[in-house]
C-alpha cells in the first residue's frame, strides 16, 4: 500500500537527516502526535497539504520523496544508531577514513 510506503519514507528521511519527530513536526507546522501517527501508518489518507509540508521540511522535491528504491532501512537505522552513541564523532571520523581509503 502506498500509505505504508509514504509512512516508512517519512521516517527514513527523518532519521537520515538526524531529525527528531519533534523537530520535523515543528518544521512542518504539524502536531507531534499527528506526525507520529503518520509515521506509524495509522493515518491512511494523508492530505496533500500535509504531505507537502513534510516534503518542504525535508527541503527535497517530490520525485526525491517518492523514490522508494530502498528495500530496507539499513542506512536509516545506522544513522539513527550513530546519533544515539556517546562517541559519535569518533565513529564518524573512522567511517570517513574508511570512505577515503575506499576511494583510493
Amino acid at each position: 500500500m502506498l500509505s505504508s510506503k509514504v509512512a516508512a519514507r517519512i521516517k527514513e528521511l527523518r532519521l537520515q537527516n538526524g531529525m527528531t519527530q519533534e523537530f520535523l513536526a515543528e518544521l512542518a507546522g504539524l502536531d507531534l502526535s499527528y506526525l507520529g501517527k503518520i509515521e506509524r501508518g495509522q493515518i491512511e489518507n494523508i492530505k496533500i497539504e500535509t504531505l507537502d509540508k513534510i516534503i518542504r521540511a525535508f527541503n527535497i522535491d517530490y520525485p526525491s520523496f517518492f523514490s522508494f528504491e530502498k528495500d530496507d532501512n539499513d542506512i536509516s537505522n545506522i544513522i539513527h544508531d550513530l546519533n544515539s552513541l556517546d562517541r559519535r564523532e569518533d565513529i564518524i571520523r573512522v567511517f570517513k577514513q574508511i570512505i577515503a581509503i575506499s576511494k583510493n
